[in-house]
């Protein structure tokens, strides 16, 4: 690949990383002439990672193959010699800089008060984003770095690029140990604590009327936004009873997702009423919420973050807005905001000591059909043979049996009806039958 007059190898060049696999057909001899044959293509996403097959030659016969080679485009580092070349500073050749007091579990620097955490909590993300080749908004907190190609030489390369960005020192292994970035910034002493959110700067969420009569309905019921951030998404639900009204929300930064930062239990405030945060919360304040319904949402503890390539996939296929009209700006960048939020909220509930004894029963409506249903089916572009996120299965397969799901550890035993109908969980709302099953 260096090889390749098209990359100018004196400032950037390939790494080989790994390989899935390796065969030859004999054992290869030292003075024998063997040549090489190279196809790679970009892994999707954005990645600076290319892979595909290398294979051995030896006259006309193949007689070794390397399948699926990882390689990634990086700066070249200087060399020894430049590093060390006298550039006729002024500073004395003698001096020694005295180490900083470091922690022997970790093998990190400890900081120094005049250090910025955040700074550097900042630059740990983005630099291992930037070295893996990947989107920032797919590092999230809980996220395994090691199901991301995190193999040594890599880690090696990123512990070389922290170092030189934030001064830290690091063990050899300390990725091997700390395999989230909600680990590696606890162990450096940089974990976010949360702060409570003054929400009168927030813009409020509105609420629409859906259907029903709110003066002489019994029974009022909320529909929190799903990933767009707005109310239509459940205008498809037929008129319930002449006991009901119907309530969508909107969510007060669907118009600007890059203000939303504050995380989903602040968001819920400002909704006042939400899925399962809005009932936990209205239950411990001592008001009475008759029922949850849950509409094909996954068990939040463990979700990993959904890739951003699935948003734009389900876009591309007609799946986001109306599926008829072009898509508004906002959406995607909001669909994005909101996996940001719920990775933390899934690392938050997991921290959370639940009490079960006052949430109500609750009804889980799940879609049976993953966005691809048939084979044929049009596919997100991802790479074969990597692990797909917990979430983009969820979404991407068909489902038979979900059952709870697991959250009866969320609401209580016994307090949860599931129920099924046809559809993904985007079109599943756009069927007659789920205004039925609501």
């Amino acid at each position: 690949m260096n090889a390749n007059d098209a990359i100018d190898s004196s400032n950037q060049i390939y790494v080989s990383h790994c390989w899935e696999s390796m065969r030859f057909v004999h054992t290869l001899e030292a003075g024998r002439c063997y040549r090489s044959y190279v196809k790679m293509s970009p892994v999707s996403g954005g990645s600076k990672m290319v892979s595909g097959d290398v294979y051995l030659v030896e006259e006309q016969d193949i007689i070794g193959v390397f399948k699926v080679y990882l390689e990634q485009f990086e700066p070249r580092t200087p060399s020894l010699s430049e590093i060390y070349t006298d550039k006729g500073s002024d500073e004395d050749p003698t001096q020694v800089n005295t180490p900083a007091e470091s922690d022997d579990e970790t093998g990190v620097l400890v900081m120094k008060d005049d250090m910025n955490p955040n700074d550097h909590a900042e630059s740990i993300r983005s630099t291992i984003a930037e070295e893996l080749g990947v989107d920032i908004k797919e590092i999230g907190d809980t996220v395994d770095l090691s199901q991301m190609e995190l193999d040594s030489l890599m880690s090696l390369a990123i512990l070389g690029a922290l170092r030189e960005k934030t001064g830290l020192t690091f063990a050899s292994d300390f990725l091997v140990q700390h395999t989230t970035i909600k680990g590696i910034l606890s162990a450096l002493g940089l974990q976010h604590k949360n702060k409570p959110s003054s929400l009168s700067s927030y813009p409020q969420a509105p609420i629409i009327l859906l259907s029903g009569n709110p003066k002489t309905a019994r029974r009022k019921l909320f529909l929190l936004p799903d990933g767009s951030g707005a109310a239509f998404s459940y205008a498809p639900i037929p008129e319930l009873d002449a006991e009901t009204a119907v309530f969508g929300l909107n969510c007060p930064f669907m118009r600007n997702p890059g203000q939303f930062t504050i995380g989903v239990p602040a968001v819920t405030q400002i909704y006042m009423q939400a899925t399962y945060e809005m009932t936990r919360q209205l239950v411990a304040q001592g008001d009475k919420v008759d029922r949850l319904v849950l509409i094909d949402s996954p068990y939040p503890i463990g979700l990993e973050a959904l890739p951003a390539v699935f948003h734009e996939f389900c876009n591309r296929i007609g799946f986001l807005g109306d599926g008829q009209t072009k898509t508004p700006d906002w959406l995607l960048p909001h669909f994005r905001a909101t996996v940001r939020g719920l990775t933390a909220y899934s690392d938050y509930l997991a921290q959370t000591e639940i009490d079960t004894s006052c949430m109500p029963s609750t009804i889980i409506i799940w879609g049976r059909d993953g966005v691809v249903k048939n084979r044929g089916d049009p596919e997100p572009n991802w790479k074969k043979g990597v692990r797909m996120p917990n979430s983009m299965e969820w979404l991407r397969n068909n489902r038979h049996d979900p059952g709870d799901n697991g959250w009866e550890m969320l609401v209580g035993k016994g307090k949860v009806r599931c129920v099924s109908m046809d559809g993904n969980h985007i079109t599943m709302m756009r069927e007659s039958r789920a205004g039925e099953e609501v």
